[in-house]
């Protein structure tokens, strides 16, 4: 880890975290763009940089982590906003097929190789291929830019992620009760009524 002497690292002011964070929001897009490379991949850059495990500018505790998952959420719940509805519902066989896949293959894939490659236990194998399977919608701002955000092929891929994340987060649970000591009918059954009731 490379450290910084100027100030202290990890800044702990929220006020200078925030402020480099805006920072970083508002100009990396604009420095990579310049060089036709995407916005979003200047903020991913620029959060390994800043992370604890380069300059460790920023630390990764429980207040950052509540700025990520909120900022995750805002971005599918705008994905929902620009989903036609009636489009989705006429192409939902083709979205659950998609999800389904994007589930089983990074799952069975990232098992296979954790498994017998890395020769890691059954479950620890299970929570990397369940950790493989979820997906993000990080290429949204890219396909609302380019302006094709209402197209059918976008509606059918935003409806196979949200799919695929569902298997995977169910996947998860399952693991983190058997750790937990939760893993039983009960359980199994509550989650199965609240999946169905979600679906």
């Amino acid at each position: 880890m490379i450290s910084l002497s100027i100030v202290a690292l990890p800044l702990q002011d929220p006020i200078l975290i925030i402020t480099v964070m805006f920072l970083i929001i508002l100009l990396s897009p604009m420095l990579l763009e310049r060089i036709q490379v995407p916005g979003i991949a200047g903020l991913l850059i620029f959060g390994m940089l800043i992370g604890p495990h380069v300059f460790n500018i920023i630390p990764t505790n429980l207040e950052f982590t509540l700025f990520s998952t909120t900022g995750l959420l805002y971005l599918m719940f705008l994905a929902g906003l620009e989903i036609d509805l009636i489009d989705f519902l006429e192409n939902k066989g083709k979205s659950l097929v998609l999800g389904l896949l994007s589930f089983i293959f990074p799952f069975v894939l990232g098992f296979a190789a954790s498994y017998y490659l890395l020769n890691l236990g059954l479950l620890p194998s299970m929570l990397i291929g369940s950790m493989l399977s979820s997906h993000t919608l990080i290429s949204y701002p890219i396909v609302s830019k380019a302006g094709i955000i209402s197209t059918t092929i976008v509606t059918i891929i935003i409806g196979g992620t949200i799919i695929a994340d569902v298997f995977a987060l169910v996947s998860l649970q399952l693991i983190s009760d058997y750790f937990s000591g939760l893993f039983n009918t009960a359980g199994i059954l509550r989650m199965v009524v609240n999946f169905a009731g979600f679906g």
